[in-house]
């Protein structure tokens, strides 16, 4: 029996386990997927600030930019998709290019060492030596905003700033998402709001045969309301009269003709209710681009919202 309690108490912490270890790899994975988006974004937008820089910088690299330490992020990947995107903008004949690997390699083979720490004489003397004209550094930082770069070019002749800028960067999946399920939300208040005016056809042919122009008073029509009261009075006015009248002769006939008035202009006024309910729930769906549609699993009548673009 113990066997058996202890045997289950590891199957279900072997489950917990690996459901909380998929969880957080999920997370992780979805947390990748936005910074990588971020980055796509932010880079775009560091090529387009950069071509604005001095026209008379034609051979540019990277030197570093350093990772914010509240929320680390993959520098090399930064790094790597800044200078595809400059070396991209380069073919259009802005400039050159040189990438962190190319450049060490050159320094190497100079024999000069790339201080860790950005120093701006060693920069001027590394960049005469190796033909560079202006050196990218800078430093990324993740934020509830988004990727902040602030981004630096540095001129190798008199070690000045000759281009800066402070750029940020957005997941645009993560922003479509939301504003999709923003939409959904909105439209799912509005759906709700609507459902709560469209109007009965039971209720309003109810209404109508209890009280003919009462089932048009509730779907908004009340010059058909007003016409079948006004026809309602005169029944009744009819039948009351033969009812009063002391000469019996013609009691009886004005009765029936009273009476079946009264019938019919109930029955009218409920079999009319149903069409007045009809037409203003087709009015109402119209304006607010609804339709009413039968579901064919559950013949429950779904109310469906349609956006036009």
């Amino acid at each position: 029996m113990q066997v058996k309690i202890l045997k289950f108490i590891l199957w279900a912490f072997l489950i917990t386990t690996s459901l909380c270890v998929r969880r957080a790899y999920s997370q992780s994975a979805q947390e990748i997927n936005s910074v990588v988006n971020m980055i796509e974004d932010a880079v775009l937008k560091v090529v387009e600030s950069v071509k604005r820089a001095d026209p008379s910088i034609q051979i540019i690299a990277i030197w570093k930019i350093e990772a914010g330490a509240n929320q680390p992020i993959d520098v090399s990947l930064l790094e790597d998709q800044l200078t595809t995107a400059l070396i991209r903008a380069g073919n259009f004949r802005r400039f050159q290019v040189m990438d962190r690997v190319a450049l060490q390699v050159r320094a190497a083979d100079l024999k000069l060492e790339l201080p860790e720490v950005f120093d701006r004489r060693k920069m001027m003397q590394i960049g005469k030596a190796l033909g560079v004209e202006a050196f990218l550094i800078g430093s990324a930082a993740l934020t509830d905003e988004g990727l902040i770069l602030d981004l630096k070019l540095v001129g190798t002749e008199l070690g000045l700033f000759v281009w800066a800028d402070r750029l940020l960067g957005h997941d645009k999946a993560a922003i479509a998402q939301q504003s999709q399920r923003q939409e959904a939300a909105h439209r799912a208040i509005e759906q709700q709001r609507l459902q709560k005016q469209l109007k009965s056809s039971s209720d309003a042919m109810l209404r109508s045969l209890l009280l003919p122009g009462w089932g048009q008073f509730y779907t908004k029509s009340s010059s058909r309301g007003l016409t079948y009261l006004f026809a309602e009075a005169i029944s009744w006015g009819i039948f009351l009269q033969a009812s009063s009248d002391e000469d019996e002769s013609g009691t009886n006939t004005q009765k029936q003709i009273g009476l079946a008035l009264i019938v019919v202009n109930h029955l009218v006024s409920g079999m009319d209710a149903v069409i007045s309910t009809n037409s203003y729930n087709r009015k109402l769906m119209s304006n607010q681009n609804l339709s009413l549609q039968l579901n064919p699993r559950d013949k429950q009548i779904q109310l469906t919202y349609h956006r036009r673009f």
